[in-house]
């Protein structure tokens, strides 16, 4: 027997599921109003700057053109990196 749509119920999973949606959206629609304490606290001051900068050592050194005369032999086969 087919029920006709007018007399169409959902299932009891897809109720529950609606119900635990619709109370999520009604906690969330009332939470923003409730006051979490008396109004009477003394106001909050922000708390000292904190210092973030780091601290750098740097040494300088001033340089000059000097010949390069360090070498190295290395015994290998070399392969071009693109044909020429």
């Amino acid at each position: 027997m087919r029920i006709p749509s007018w007399q169409w119920r959902p299932s009891r999973r897809a109720a529950v599921f609606a119900a635990g949606v619709a109370l999520l959206a009604v906690v969330a629609a009332v939470l923003p109003f409730i006051g979490w304490g008396d109004g009477a606290e003394a106001a909050v001051e922000p708390p000292a700057a904190i210092d973030t900068r780091r601290v750098i050592n740097v040494e300088v050194e001033t340089l000059a053109p000097r010949p390069f005369t360090d070498m190295i032999r290395l015994t290998g086969t070399v392969n071009a990196d693109r044909e020429v």
